[in-house]
């Protein structure tokens, strides 16, 4: 879950949710297959999701049609993330992360990281990243 800091270029949207997506607000957001699901490693980080906690019905994608609203992230557009497997340090700044399974900063990715720039470092396992370029 990551939680906005400076919402630059701010714009929103709504896409089709995949069936059974569940969110929390600041969930990182992927389009997979034509539809949204979480962002995971590997994925293109494109949104983050804005609204309260939603579950959505297992034949949204066919049936219910239900759109998930979400803001934008743009290469400035900052935001504050959990790191797990690893820590962060200044020394870090600048360095791009994959996120991991669950949608954290995987800390132990910076050399090979596509997903996520770090900006600032909060504390070893919470930063301030804006989307990789």
């Amino acid at each position: 879950m990551a939680k906005i800091i400076t919402p630059i270029d701010f714009a929103g949207g709504a896409e089709i949710a995949k069936n059974s997506l569940a969110l929390v607000k600041g969930d990182l957001l992927a389009i997979k297959s034509g539809f949204v699901d979480k962002a995971v490693a590997g994925d293109k980080v494109e949104w983050i999701f804005v609204d309260k906690a939603k579950t959505f019905a297992s034949n949204n994608q066919t049936v219910g049609k239900e759109k998930v609203e979400f803001a934008r992230l743009s290469d400035n557009f900052i935001i504050e993330v959990d790191v797990a497997n690893g820590t962060i340090a200044q020394a870090n700044i600048g360095a791009t992360y994959n996120l991991n399974a669950s949608g954290l900063v995987d800390g132990a990715t910076s050399a090979t990281g596509t997903q996520l720039t770090l900006r600032k470092v909060v504390n070893t396992t919470k930063g301030w990243f804006v989307r990789a370029k």
